[in-house]
Parts: structure tokens; C-alpha cells; sequence
């Protein structure tokens, strides 16, 4: 079914070569497939928004395990989207829990150096080539707008909660149901579970 669906979003992407959802999606779900040598190439063959195109090359790169080429295409995304965007992006707030208040109280602009020395400290292997901790990051938010305009596979409408949880937590990889009652009229609940640990507070 993941192959059909691959080769559909593929086709819908060459009639609408243009479209950043169906690019998004595919470039997803190869990244979920383990094709994501192929996600880089859709990436990068991206024809809607820029600093979308580099968002989803960061992602892919970012699955590929190549963390420097994903820290270049976030620094990319981040550099090109509009500035409320950017500034939804970089804040660290949601990381910080109640150690944040002094992070808080400072504007957007201010936040950068901040930014960096805690992206700096919290980087969990000085030497990888580029800081895999603020791509994870990145790439969450990446997927948090993947995920806005889809259906959920639990049927909970997506909110600012479900978007927070991706953020803090990432985003489900896989997904467990509770058996059926004989005469149940209601949906079975539907529990998500991710392989990727939650960033930690710097």
C-alpha cells in the first residue's frame, strides 16, 4: 500500500510539479520508507516555496543521517522563511520548561546568541559533523506542518497540542490499538509511539 501510495504522490507531483504538500508528502514518505537517498532528490527537485524546498531537504538529510548537509538546508529554510515563521521556529521555549523564563522575556531578534551557546552546549557529539540535536529539532517542526493538513491515524483533529507534542517528543512512527469488545459501538483507541527520544532540556 506504502509503494502505491508512493507511486501516486509521485505522478499527482509531476502533474503538479509546483504543489508543496504533494512534494512534502512524498519526500515524507520515502524518508519513512528507508529510500532516503530518493527523499534528498525529490528535495532538491522541489519547485514550490524555497525556503520549503530546504526545509524538506533538511528532513531528508536529516533521515539519511547526514546532519551537516541538514544543518545547511535548515540554515537555508531558516534564513528564507517569513520572519513570524522563523521566530516559530527557532524559539527554544518549549525545551526550556521553567528554566526558560529568562530566555522568554527576550524579543525574537535578541534570542540568536542565546540560541547558538545552548544548541552549542546541548549538542550531544562534539565530533559528528553538524549538531544533530538542532536538526532533530528542525526536523520535527518539518514534520509538524507535514502532519497539519493529513489525517491523523488516532482521528484526534490536529491542534496546537498535537503540534507542541511533536515538537517536544517527535512525531509517531508506529501505532498499537486496543481490541474490540464484542458490541462496542465506539472506536477502538488508537495509541502512536516514536523510536526517536525526546529532545532533551539544554
Amino acid at each position: 500500500a506504502r509503494e502505491r501510495l508512493l507511486r501516486d504522490l509521485a505522478a499527482a507531483g509531476g502533474r503538479l510539479p509546483g504543489d508543496g504538500w504533494i512534494t512534502g508528502q512524498l519526500v515524507r514518505y520515502l524518508a519513512e520508507h528507508g529510500l532516503a537517498d530518493s527523499a534528498i532528490i525529490r528535495a532538491q527537485r522541489c519547485r514550490a516555496t524555497r525556503w520549503w524546498c530546504d526545509a524538506l531537504e533538511g528532513f531528508a538529510r536529516h533521515m539519511a543521517h547526514d546532519y551537516e548537509g541538514a544543518d545547511d538546508a535548515f540554515g537555508r529554510a531558516l534564513r528564507g522563511m517569513p520572519e513570524a515563521q522563523r521566530c516559530a521556529w527557532t524559539d527554544l521555549a518549549p525545551l526550556l520548561g521553567d528554566g526558560g523564563r529568562l530566555y522568554r522575556a527576550l524579543p525574537c531578534a535578541e534570542r540568536q546568541s542565546v540560541r547558538e551557546r545552548i544548541w552549542w552546549l546541548a549538542r550531544p557529539l562534539y565530533s559528528r559533523p553538524g549538531n544533530d540535536l538542532r536538526t532533530e529539532h528542525y526536523a520535527r517542526h518539518t514534520m509538524a506542518l507535514l502532519l497539519e493538513d493529513a489525517a491523523t491515524a488516532d482521528g484526534v483533529p490536529w491542534g496546537a497540542d498535537t503540534r507542541e507534542l511533536v515538537v517536544r517528543f517527535g512525531w509517531p512512527t508506529h501505532w498499537s490499538r486496543s481490541l474490540d469488545r464484542f458490541g462496542r459501538l465506539e472506536p477502538p483507541s488508537i495509541l502512536g509511539g516514536c523510536d526517536v527520544p525526546p529532545v532533551p532540556a539544554p
